[in-house]
């Protein structure tokens, strides 16, 4: 919403608009909801598209954009990991020390799912894959990250705090997400930021989604389309566990260095 506010009040404005992670599409306007439908707002009042990848800037130039406002630069976030410092990710590590997580074992299970279109009905099938999935693997620890929506995270305590292999935690800061990220064997997740990062890392990612705009990851083999029906959840979580899942690749969603080519693009433009 923060996009589309910031976006609405420049066009008000007649100021120009500058969108990072431009053309982004599922086709979908409820899932992901509401990114979706506010991504296609905000591309028609937008000044400078910068595409995160060829895909991306493709949808925009299929939408009728010119294709001298659009610019494919990666993704800003592929970026930022880059940036975390050694102090950062030290204070991460004894963090999760603290929390009793044994990442040298090389058995940690990422887990977050936060989006609206997953509350509900979809939300007990996914916690209903994380019980199953924590008696199978015992060995395996598991870490999911509690949204502080109260609903979300009531329901989540009262499913998998039973489980001695399940860690609940509060909703985690930057360093400590990516240093639990990279120590992952297999996230399941129905996160967009999640999606482009893991890649990084050559972390298999299972996406708790029925569409993912996305794509680049799926079709690279970094990540899987399963939905939330548990057997499926259930099915291909358990391929990577038991079996073990080598990724190599490039990150497909950018190089790190797409501030510096969005910095020099803004420089052109407001000395053009």
């Amino acid at each position: 919403m923060s996009v589309f506010a910031g976006a609405l009040t420049s066009f008000y404005h007649k100021a120009a608009i500058f969108h990072i992670e431009a053309g982004l599409r599922s086709y979908d306007l409820f899932e992901p909801f509401p990114e979706e439908a506010i991504r296609q707002m905000v591309s028609r009042i937008t000044t400078l598209h910068f595409a995160p990848t060829k895909k991306s800037a493709k949808s925009l130039k299929k939408e009728g954009i010119s294709k001298d406002k659009i610019y494919q630069v990666g993704n800003t976030g592929i970026d930022a990991l880059s940036l975390l410092n050694k102090k950062a990710l030290q204070s991460a590590s004894k963090f999760w020390k603290s929390k009793n997580v044994n990442v040298i074992r090389g058995g940690i299970v990422l887990v977050t799912a936060h989006r609206r279109e997953n509350h509900g009905q979809r939300l007990e099938y996914i916690l209903d894959s994380i019980e199953v999935l924590s008696s199978k693997f015992p060995s395996h620890q598991f870490i999911l990250p509690l949204h502080p929506n109260p609903n979300v995270k009531n329901r989540v305590c009262q499913r998998l705090s039973i489980h001695q292999n399940i860690i609940l935690t509060e909703a985690l800061d930057y360093p400590q997400l990516v240093y639990i990220l990279q120590k992952a064997k297999l996230v399941l997740t129905d996160s967009g930021g999640i999606q482009e990062e893991a890649p990084t890392f050559g972390v298999p990612i299972l996406i708790l989604r029925h569409r993912t705009e996305r794509m680049e990851g799926v079709k690279k083999g970094f990540a899987k389309l399963v939905g939330t029906k548990s057997s499926e959840i259930i099915k291909e979580a358990t391929k990577v566990l038991s079996q073990g899942y080598t990724i190599d690749g490039v990150n497909p969603y950018g190089d790190g260095k797409a501030s510096q080519k969005i910095e020099k693009i803004i420089r052109r433009f407001l000395n053009g």
